[in-house]
């Protein structure tokens, strides 16, 4: 199955932010509190930030609602998308996607790790991906396991980081998002039309 196609079929069975959020009991508070921080950040873009990335495209998200990374990045993209009028957002449920071989197309590093945001043309075709995490939690995780700590140091000293907390995050993750969203929307205004 090519990417396209498999782009496609799950876009065709994706559903909206308020539906996700009535299926996500178990990670609410975290969700809301994403949702808070990211309506914050919104509302500090200009209308010439906005304008920019408000080209027609599609964007999907494959998450689940158990996953606490989902938590954090799922309200930020939705409450980005939540302000696109040219943009087709939708969610997937990873545990909904039954055939490995569309899944195989947003596998990171030959592992499936969510959620995943596929911003792409409005006919499907990728443009850019972004997966799980923003950069900066990966490096505090990375220098954190330097450390050799046992586990329940561990797990102490990562819940005490205040960088690794809910509006920290969510705060990073719209940075990320926001540069995948002007890098699409630049990409698109250059590209030859399709024939």
């Amino acid at each position: 199955m090519q990417r396209k196609e498999a782009f496609n079929r799950l876009f065709s069975m994706g559903f909206d932010f308020e539906f996700y959020k009535s299926r996500s009991d178990r990670q609410k508070p975290r969700m809301n509190l994403s949702l808070e921080t990211t309506e914050k950040e919104v509302a500090k873009l200009t209308d010439e930030q906005l304008s920019k990335i408000n080209q027609k495209m599609k964007v999907l998200l494959i998450g689940e609602n158990w996953c606490g990374d989902c938590a954090n990045a799922v309200p930020v993209i939705a409450g980005l998308a939540s302000r696109m009028d040219n943009w087709e957002f939708k969610i997937v449920g990873k545990d909904d996607i039954k055939e490995e071989a569309i899944l195989d197309h947003y596998k990171t590093a030959g592992r499936m790790k969510i959620p995943v945001i596929v911003f792409a043309d409005e006919d499907g075709d990728e443009v850019i991906r972004w997966s799980e995490r923003p950069t900066r939690s990966y490096k505090l995780l990375y220098d954190l396991s330097l450390r050799r700590l046992p586990k329940e140091e561990y797990m102490a000293l990562y819940k005490s980081m205040p960088e690794l907390k809910t509006d920290s995050v969510a705060k990073e993750i719209f940075k990320e998002l926001l540069a995948k969203a002007e890098h699409t929307a630049a990409m698109l205004k250059i590209l030859p039309k399709k024939r």
